[in-house]
């Protein structure tokens, strides 16, 4: 990752022979976590008979449950699917009046989503969303062009950018992104609906969303592994979604709801959300030109953007919402647009600017604040919270980290009175450390990704807390007392995943019918066989990386969202390769 350059710990962590233990240790634990939640390998199921597919739901009040969730939180989101159409099929669907597979996969997926909001039943939906996985990756059928279809895809790329916090499977997503991007387009929901007669105006409007979340997503994904962002947004003319409740449209399928405020708020951020695709999609393609940007003259364009789209913003948006959602929203906006401009500050080698040091830790410190303030004063949205903002976070923890370091080296002309300036930095970040620390320390155990991010908060939280308590450390003692740090949170991370090991097993099958027990795949089979851990183990750790392959699964492994292939010089092979190692140096 780039800023870890410039954090001497983080360094540390990566070659240092002190934490040469923490890190045999840690792979050990690595290994485990990998086995506990390792998915068995779907069983064949007819998934073109509707029957057979309906088999997979649990019973009707689980489903409903679970619909509910997710309609009040990922979907007001991602406005993937109208929560009324949902719960009009809900009820068909167990009447058994609508056995179209299509319908019943996507009542499943949104099912299983709604179960990530829940520890214990989060292992139980990513298996529902496995079987259509597989059948649409197995089965024409799903594949076909309709808004079905396109909605299943949608909804299964939430479900893998979810599971992404807490295992190293981001870059499972890029066939998911390929095949979705391939329908969108043999649709033209890419293309003005007005184009296309006879589309009434609530399917016009469906139509304008969906093409807004596939752009947020697919820009999520590419931030977050690294890799490019290939729609041409100049190549489209879809709209923006309008302000308006679907409720109100005409050609609405279903009646039943009455139009809120809620929905019109939802559909507010659907379209700010988009138009920050719209502002960084161009400069973040810029950065893999072979020649790379004016990163200062960039930063003050997209600060100059973000300003005008702030000052466009409804005040529920622009400020911290009583609303629990709507300051889930604000946050990701906030998130969004001041972690985009923090990869602008260490996206290529060389020494940033004082006053680029300044401002990044302005908007590295403001992500930290937003994410601890939405967790402290909405507990019940802490899980979303992480599934959402996991790499905003994490990257804006490990840039205040880069920052404080170089402003520690450097401190002459930072202010009037600048190793003054520099502790209360340091205080500042300690304090965001400790909370981040303290809250992955409570999420370690959902998988490789979550245990790693709760070691690196862990050893940066000792390491500032250090520096604070002792003024400056030489960087000798400073490692020393880090790698003590590493030891000893890694120590206790397999102790209590040994306590807590009975109640980490997926979940059992007993909300599911007895008739479906046939078909379905047994919670404790043997797992399968996955070429993604089998990488991963093949033979280096989680901090010892060889780039001499070119391989970017490696990479990922303590990417947060800079991703080694994309934030480098690119002019030349050999700059390439000179560019990995100063980004993991």
């Amino acid at each position: 990752m780039a800023p870890s350059r410039d954090v001497p710990v983080i360094k540390a962590m990566l070659e240092h022979p002190a934490f040469e233990s923490s890190r045999r240790q840690f792979n050990e634990l690595k290994s485990h976590l990998q086995d506990q939640y390792q998915q068995p390998a779907p069983r064949w199921i007819n998934m073109e008979d509707g029957s057979a597919v309906r088999m997979l739901l649990p019973d009707r009040q689980t489903c409903e449950t679970w619909t509910t969730r997710f309609c009040q939180t990922y979907n007001r989101i991602y406005g993937i699917i109208d929560p009324v159409l949902v719960a009009a099929e809900l009820v068909k669907i167990y009447d058994g009046t609508l056995n179209n597979p299509v319908h019943i996969s996507r009542l499943l997926l949104v099912t299983a989503i709604g179960m990530q909001d829940s520890d214990s039943e989060r292992t139980r939906g990513r298996i529902l969303a496995s079987h259509v996985e597989n059948c649409i990756h197995s089965r024409l059928k799903f594949q076909k062009p309709c808004i079905g279809a396109v909605q299943n895809l949608l909804l299964l790329m939430v479900m893998k950018t979810i599971s992404s916090s807490d295992t190293d499977r981001v870059y499972n997503m890029m066939v998911l992104q390929g095949l979705t991007g391939q329908i969108l387009s043999s649709m033209g929901l890419h293309r003005d609906p007005s184009l296309f007669p006879g589309i009434t105006p609530y399917g016009a409007e469906v139509r304008k969303r969906l093409w807004a979340c596939f752009l947020r997503l697919s820009l999520e994904y590419s931030m977050r592994s690294g890799s490019q962002f290939n729609t041409r947004l100049d190549e489209t003319d879809c709209p923006l979604p309008s302000p308006v409740s679907l409720r109100s449209l005409e050609g609405c399928p279903v009646k039943a709801g009455e139009s809120t405020e809620e929905d019109v708020t939802d559909a507010q951020f659907a379209i700010a959300a988009v138009k920050l695709v719209t502002v960084i999609a161009p400069a973040y393609r810029g950065l893999f030109l072979p020649e790379p940007p004016d990163t200062r003259a960039l930063r003050d364009k997209m600060t100059a953007s973000f300003s005008a789209l702030t000052a466009e913003l409804p005040p529920h948006l622009r400020s911290e919402a009583s609303n629990p959602v709507s300051h889930l929203q604000c946050s990701i906006l906030v998130a969004t647009m001041q972690g985009f401009l923090t990869v602008l500050t260490f996206a290529f080698p060389g020494v940033p600017e004082r006053s680029q040091l300044m401002e990044t830790w302005d908007y590295a410190s403001s992500v930290m604040h937003q994410f601890q303030d939405l967790c402290e004063k909405h507990p019940n949205l802490r899980n979303i919270a992480c599934h959402l903002l996991w790499a905003d976070v994490s990257r804006a923890a490990l840039a205040g980290s880069a920052t404080v370091s170089k402003l520690r080296q450097d401190g002459c002309g930072l202010a009037m009175h600048p190793q003054q300036t520099v502790r209360v930095f340091q205080q500042l970040l300690a304090q965001s450390l400790t909370f981040l620390s303290e809250f992955w320390q409570g999420r370690f155990h959902l998988g490789p990704v979550a245990a790693k991010v709760n070691l690196i908060l862990a050893v940066l939280s000792s390491a500032v807390s250090d520096l604070c308590a002792g003024g400056t450390l030489a960087d000798g003692a400073l490692v020393e007392n880090s790698a003590m740090a590493a030891e000893k949170e890694v120590a206790k991370m397999k102790l209590d995943l040994q306590r807590h090991l009975p109640t980490l097993t997926p979940a059992s099958t007993e909300v599911f019918s007895p008739a479906m027990m046939g078909t379905f795949p047994l919670w404790n089979a043997a797992p399968a066989s996955d070429p993604t851990v089998a990488l991963l183990d093949a033979g280096f750790g989680d901090f010892d990386f060889d780039f001499s392959t070119g391989d970017p699964g490696s990479a990922a492994l303590l990417d947060f969202g800079f991703g080694g292939d994309g934030l480098v010089d690119t002019s030349s092979p050999q700059a390439m390769q000179g560019g990995f190692t100063a980004l993991w140096e």
